[in-house]
């Protein structure tokens, strides 16, 4: 049982760009800071939260390269078969770099202007020796031996520089907890905003540079900055390791992920991920993907176990990389834990798989049923964790049930993307996963959560209310608005964010049964959250229940449940064996977001709407042997037709129209053009696999561009992504990743010209409109697949870092234009991808 502790309301800081001239915001950074925000008193497993972990403390048995064979980076032509002759790297020890001091300054608010990274930009940055450089006031602080920086500095950003040595080879492998950005020379790094000690990011000695310029939020954390040199080509970060509980007698195959850092100048192909036999699992080979130059991303390997039997507590992996273009074969050995399954009583354990989203190895918390059978159909409980919670140790605080599965999504990082953008996706990724694995009857599945999870409980549940017969939120908040946050956006920037607006889809929610608890104590998430969602639901819930916990705080306990009362509240469970869900109900009304967000609902999938600025509705109906739909900003739609098959429908009748029931998929309306998958915005195009391509030709800036980016996934989504000079972009990699061109002249991007988007050197032009000195991403479809490209005029590279995807408050709408002074143009394509004049700003 977990005890309550007191935490505050999260404290949000919104770091966004400059109103421009028409009144639209671009969104540069939006963080929840790392000085609050975490649901204190929450389950958490043993290797979640802050963590001291230093790169001495890691046990790195990786491979060293020496200095004259690491000289240059090399690149494969994918002929002769280099690896064949390469040996296994001696191990080596990694050396912190030891920083006795850093000059520090602080930027008092976020309209401050700041001079260091201008003059990073610009080439001109040197150490600020005198304590008026750049026109701000430095001081010289010494770090605490665990390289925690106090420099008793009020304010909104601290900027920390070091002076540094470039290693001859490798680079250096930085540790920045409770930081948001690392540079050297032209290289730019995420931090790991919350601290959570197990993130490492790569900085090349080919920078040249003898500065590191780490910037922080200032609050009530420090920040912890370790440098570690490293001599060789790449490295693997054990630290940050996803990697199951592995059940004693399992003899399924599963995967485990390691992130690893790219020091070449050059990406890393025709990799291959090899667990080397040894007792307990015999040798696997499978492709990797790509690794860019700088980069830090996700590389997953194949698990296959032998039969074993053992007493210990952990068991060796042993993993290799292999590619004909590092000069070595590259070693690590991990542990993973082992788990002695009690069937009358079972633990909380891990269980990975591989995401569609980007295959990488993503983990979920399992508690499996007492006396589990696995040809026995269980109920299904999907649970989402609060802000800073560990999957494992959410699934831990529920007691075993006979009668269903409980399995807790991650949302990628325990902070994630609160259960929105990528942090929806892996909900759905968890639920999906669990229903394929295990035995589990579709019509009894329900959603729970605590917190940021209760949060994500109402947003899961009013966008896809289809798959649970329950929706169960636990001291949840509904949005960003009624949580503290800045209103929802209008126009076009409000338009791509309409699924974040919890209240619009609550209708959704009529035939559920919902079952809201809220301690009336709670000082993290008002109770007032929950008090407006029963008032809202009241009027059209039937079965809706609320349950307010006397003095209960934020996170409460009792002897009400064996598990943690909050969260395994035995009423809720109760009422969930008493409802059921219809995966085909063919009886409906539902209102969506976006065909890019929920399209589908039991039968019917939308295709595209006719407006991006409203959501789209459709009513459906069994009348006598007629089924009748009527439908509202439909453009074009599928029917699945087995299930009115079997209710004895014999036609469609779509607004009207009439459709014969004679094809297992009935197409309605316009189906070419947009549809899920290939529809915009650009959160469609990175929630597949993506590969960034940029000239080779091209200013070092880009490549580091696109570096950021991969690393930034990798820091933030726990993801993999590649990136690659234009001369490498074969047909294989355009057939296995949706591609965004970085920087890539006009010419060679296939956008159409109806989109009548285009750039050169000295602007960008939508319409008859030419932006000078500005920056622009578009969506286009290519081939199967949905692309994007973002360029920036000549000068003006540094523009497009301030694109940052990566959060669950912004969603970059199919253009954008922008330039130093903040948006200049924004919208949506028709669903013919047209530029349409009414759909932007």
């Amino acid at each position: 049982m977990m005890l309550e502790k007191k935490s505050k309301m999260p404290k949000m800081v919104f770091l966004v760009g400059k109103l421009s001239k028409m009144g639209l915001w671009i969104s540069a950074l939006l963080l929840l800071a790392c000085s609050g925000g975490s649901d204190s008193g929450s389950p958490h497993s043993p290797d979640g939260g802050d963590s001291d972990i230093t790169a001495t403390d890691i046990a790195i048995t990786d491979s060293a390269a020496v200095a004259d064979a690491a000289a240059g980076d090399s690149l494969s032509d994918g002929g002769e078969d280099v690896s064949a002759n390469q040996e296994v790297a001696p191990p080596v020890e990694p050396q912190v770099i030891p920083v006795t001091s850093w000059r520090v300054a602080t930027l008092k608010n976020p309209n401050d202007p700041d001079p260091v990274l201008t003059a990073i930009e610009n080439g001109t940055f040197v150490f600020p020796e005198t304590d008026d450089a750049y026109g701000l006031k430095w001081s010289t602080v010494r770090p605490a031996e665990d390289g925690t920086i106090d420099s008793q500095s009020w304010g909104y950003l601290q900027l920390l520089v070091a002076k540094v040595t470039p290693p001859p080879t490798g680079g250096i492998m930085v540790q920045a907890d409770r930081t948001y950005q690392v540079l050297s020379g032209n290289v730019r790094q995420p931090g790991d905003i919350y601290g959570s000690g197990r993130i490492r990011v790569p900085i090349p000695h080919s920078t040249g540079a003898d500065w590191i310029v780490v910037r922080a939020l200032v609050g009530t954390a420090l920040p912890k900055v370790v440098l570690t040199e490293w001599p060789q080509e790449i490295a693997f970060n054990p630290a940050d390791m996803t990697a199951p509980d592995w059940v004693l007698g399992n003899d399924e195959p599963s995967y485990l992920g390691l992130p690893i850092l790219n020091f070449r100048d050059l990406p890393v192909t025709n990799l291959t991920a090899i667990v080397v036999e040894n007792d307990y699992f015999t040798e696997s080979q499978q492709p990797a993907p790509i690794l860019g130059a700088h980069t830090v991303s996700q590389v997953g390997f194949r698990l296959v176990p032998k039969k074993f039997e053992t007493a210990e507590r952990t068991i060796p992996v042993r993993l290799r990389l292999q590619s004909p273009d590092l000069l070595y074969l590259y070693e690590q050995e991990v542990t993973i834990p082992i788990v002695n399954l009690d069937k009358t009583n079972p633990q909380a354990i891990r269980q990975t798989f591989v995401s569609e989203m980007d295959h990488s190895i993503q983990f979920f918390g399992l508690r499996l049923p007492v006396e589990y059978d696995p040809v026995k159909l269980y109920s299904l409980v999907l649970s989402l964790h609060g802000a800073g919670v560990e999957a494992g140790g959410q699934a831990a605080a529920y007691s075993p049930k006979e009668w269903s599965i409980l399995v807790a999504a991650t949302n990628r990082r325990p902070f994630g993307f609160d259960w929105e953008v990528w942090g929806r996706k892996d909900a759905i990724e968890v639920l999906e996963e669990a229903q394929t694995k295990f035995a589990t009857d579709p019509t009894r599945t329900y959603v729970t959560g605590h917190s940021m999870g209760g949060h994500g409980t109402w947003q899961i549940g009013v966008l896809f209310p289809d798959r649970f017969a329950l929706v169960g939120p636990s001291a949840g908040w509904i949005s960003f608005e009624t949580y503290g946050g800045p209103p929802f956006p209008t126009g076009v920037f409000g338009w791509a964010r309409h699924s974040s607006n919890t209240l619009r889809y609550v209708d959704n929610l009529i035939p559920k049964a919902v079952y809201i608890i809220h301690g009336t104590a709670d000082d993290n998430v008002p109770i007032g959250q929950a008090e407006q969602m029963f008032s809202v639901l009241s009027p059209i819930v039937s079965d809706l229940h609320f349950y307010r916990q006397p003095g209960g705080g934020h996170w409460w306990d009792g002897e009400v449940s064996p598990g943690a009362d909050c969260v395994d509240w035995p009423p809720m469970f109760d009422l969930m064996q008493r409802r059921t869900v219809n995966p085909d109900q063919l009886d409906f009304r539902f209102v969506g977001a976006s065909p890019w967000v929920n399209p589908t609902h039991t039968i019917i999938t939308v295709l595209s709407k006719n407006t991006p600025a409203e959501d789209f509705v459709v009513e459906a109906k069994v009348v006598g042997t007629d089924y009748v739909v009527r439908t509202t900003n439909v453009r074009g739609m599928e029917i699945r037709t087995d299930a009115l098959e079997k209710a004895g429908v014999n036609q469609i009748v779509v607004d009207g129209e009439i459709f014969a029931v004679d094809n297992p998929v009935v197409e309605v309306g316009e189906t070419s053009g947009k549809r899920p998958g290939q529809h915009g915005p650009l959160n469609e195009v990175l929630e597949k696999p993506t590969c960034v391509v940029y000239p080779d030709e091209s200013s070092s800036t880009l490549r580091e561009v696109a570096a950021n980016l991969v690393s930034t996934w990798s820091v933030i989504g726990n993801g993999a992504m590649c990136t690659l000079p234009m001369s490498l972009l074969t047909e294989e990699v355009r057939t296995a990743y949706n591609i965004v061109y970085m920087g890539v002249p006009k010419e060679n991007v296939p956008v159409p010209e109806s989109t009548q988007v285009t750039w050169n050197t000295q602007g960008v032009t939508v319409a008859a409109t030419q932006y000078k000195d500005a920056a622009v991403v578009v969506v286009f479809p290519e081939g199967e697949r949905i692309s994007a490209a973002l360029y920036a005029t000549e000068g003006k590279e540094h523009l497009l870092y301030r694109l940052q995807p990566f959060t669950s408050r912004f969603v970059v709408p199919d253009f954008l234009v922008w330039d130093e002074q903040g948006a200049r143009k924004v919208g949506f394509f028709d669903g013919d991808w047209n530029y349409e004049p009414t759909f932007s700003q």
